[in-house]
């Protein structure tokens, strides 16, 4: 059965076992309570189309994919450290909250309050935007914890000052 609200998804129930088949472009990923079930499911895909199993992932859209006892993991850690590394903050010291409290992010107009919040500056325009989406992609994905903040500061991605580049840090 495809599912309305996403057209990628199919779910095949039989009791208390499913199948759950995910396609995007010329890819797809199934799956099932048992291992004969997704079997089944790899079966009846080859019956009509050219399919290659490359087995369990270990890896989809950039989340690491680790399976054990009855539990999957998802991590974005190597995600993560390629941000890290892209945006020249590998060295900064971690903080306990994603957000610092104290700060007050408020949008200032042009020419206002310009020596506190400081000038606007378009090398930082590009690379505010550019990490807003990178972790609004990590908040989706593995990091929930940091939605409040991302949503926050992504406020600013229009004109973003150095006071808001740093919060963002």
């Amino acid at each position: 059965m495809q599912l309305k609200t996403d057209y990628c998804c199919y779910i095949q129930q039989e009791g208390d076992d499913f199948t759950i088949l995910l396609v995007w472009v010329d890819n797809f990923i199934s799956i099932s309570t048992t291992d004969d079930q997704n079997d089944t499911a790899e079966k009846d895909l080859k019956a009509h189309f050219d399919v290659k199993s490359l087995g369990q992932p270990n890896l989809l859209l950039g989340m690491k994919i680790s399976q054990g006892n009855h539990i999957i993991t998802l991590s974005q850690a190597h995600y993560i450290n390629t941000l890290l590394e892209k945006f020249g903050l590998a060295n900064v010291n971690p903080i306990s909250t994603p957000m610092d409290v104290n700060v007050k992010l408020d949008y200032v107009a042009e020419g206002q309050e310009e020596e506190e919040q400081g000038k606007k500056d378009e090398k930082i325009t590009h690379r505010y935007a550019a990490l807003i989406g990178s972790l609004m992609y990590l908040a989706i994905g593995t990091r929930p914890d940091i939605a409040f903040a991302m949503n926050k500061l992504a406020q600013f991605t229009q004109n973003p000052r150095q006071i808001y580049w740093t919060a963002i840090k």
